[in-house]
């Protein structure tokens, strides 16, 4: 089962997503692991950075971080940035993200208990098609963290491609007006601690 793992990083002090020694690292990682990694540099917190990339399978992924190989190829970035998460979701490629987009949205969410995930994933699940209409070319993708079960904590990532961070904005002011919609403003409800939504950029196109 192909997964994909959504990390995130923080900058270390002095260092900017604009930084070309860390822009240099991303091919060098990419060619070390032989996976796909895309970075994206939040916008609401430019020191906040994502690593996503698509591994065949979780045990794979973690037989290689366990290796040496791979403390070799991420000693770099361990200079210039330090750990803050990391989320695995079921992802067949990394082309199946928005990452085409000029901004992308990645929401880790974490969902109360009760009928909240249900409802939640009903509401999301009907808004996927209207979003895509409005977001055409760039695809909504979501799902359940692997770590999420039925009787445990529910967590969720979302993708979502944007012209830009006011297109976003606009749509959701939109929606929030329109008949039909008005569910809409009911999901945040849902969302227990610890949830975030951020709006990001990829790091090499914009450099």
């Amino acid at each position: 089962m192909a997964i994909l793992e959504v990390c995130k990083r923080r900058l270390k002090e002095g260092i900017t997503a604009a930084d070309s020694t860390l822009l240099k690292l991303i091919p060098e990682v990419r060619s070390g692991t032989k996976i796909d990694f895309v970075f994206y540099s939040s916008i609401e917190n430019p020191i906040d950075f994502f690593i996503l990339g698509v591994w065949p399978s979780k045990a794979v992924h973690d037989d290689y971080v366990a290796s040496a190989e791979a403390a070799a190829v991420f000693a770099p970035l361990e200079k210039l940035s330090d750990f803050e998460w990391v989320e695995f979701m079921e992802l067949d490629s990394i082309k199946s993200l928005p990452s085409e987009a000029p901004v992308m949205t990645v929401t880790r969410a974490f969902l109360k208990g009760g009928d909240n995930p249900k409802e939640y994933y009903r509401k999301i699940s009907d808004l996927k098609a209207p979003i895509e209409e409005e977001t055409k070319p760039h695809p909504c993708v979501f799902s359940w963290t692997i770590d999420t079960v039925p009787d445990g904590q529910h967590k969720w990532l979302m993708f979502v491609g944007w012209n830009s961070k006011k297109h976003h904005q606009d749509y959701a002011a939109w929606l929030r007006k329109t008949p039909g919609f008005e569910e809409f403003p009911t999901i945040p409800a849902h969302y227990d601690e610890g949830t975030t939504h951020n709006h990001t950029f990829n790091m090499e196109r914009n450099a």
